[in-house]
């Protein structure tokens, strides 16, 4: 995925959790996170050792990635 085409598709998403009621900074994280569950589905997709389909292991990379998210925020010596 081209790096600007990235950025445009992470906006949009942004937007429109900010329709959906979202607050500003959550819509942004959310989208940020989301596009790079995308990004590493399809890294993971396009290997030509893959055999499974996209839906696939872009289900698994974001599970991956919200557990990641999950793990880096329940740390302890976060501010509050």
């Amino acid at each position: 995925m081209r790096p600007l085409k990235g950025m445009n598709l992470t906006a949009s998403m942004a937007r429109a959790l900010e329709h959906r009621g979202a607050p500003g900074l959550v819509a942004r994280v959310v989208a940020e996170l989301g596009g790079l569950a995308l990004k590493i589905a399809y890294e993971r997709w396009s290997d030509l050792s893959n055999t499974d389909e996209f839906s696939a292991v872009a289900r698994q990379a974001l599970s991956e990635v919200q557990a990641a998210a999950s793990t880096a925020v329940g740390r302890p010596g976060r501010s509050e």
